[in-house]
C-alpha cells in the first residue's frame, strides 16, 4: 500500500478537485506519517470540498 503513495501524491496536483478530494481520502486511509503528511500539504487547497476532506482525515487521526 506504501508504494501507492507517489502515485496518490501525483494526484493532488491535478487539476480537477475530485482528483484531488479522493487521493486525499486514499492517503488518510493509507494512514502512515508520510501519507498524513501529504494530506496536511493540502490544507490550504483552493477548493472548499477537498479543503473538507483534510480536515475530516485530519480529524479521525485525532
Amino acid at each position: 500500500i506504501e508504494l501507492a503513495i507517489p502515485s496518490l501524491v501525483q494526484l493532488l496536483g491535478a487539476e480537477e478537485p475530485l482528483l484531488r478530494g479522493e487521493a486525499v481520502s486514499l492517503l488518510g486511509i493509507i494512514g502512515s506519517d508520510q501519507a498524513l503528511a501529504h494530506v496536511r500539504s493540502r490544507h490550504d487547497d483552493p477548493s472548499p470540498r477537498v479543503r473538507e476532506v483534510v480536515d475530516l482525515v485530519l480529524q479521525d487521526r485525532t
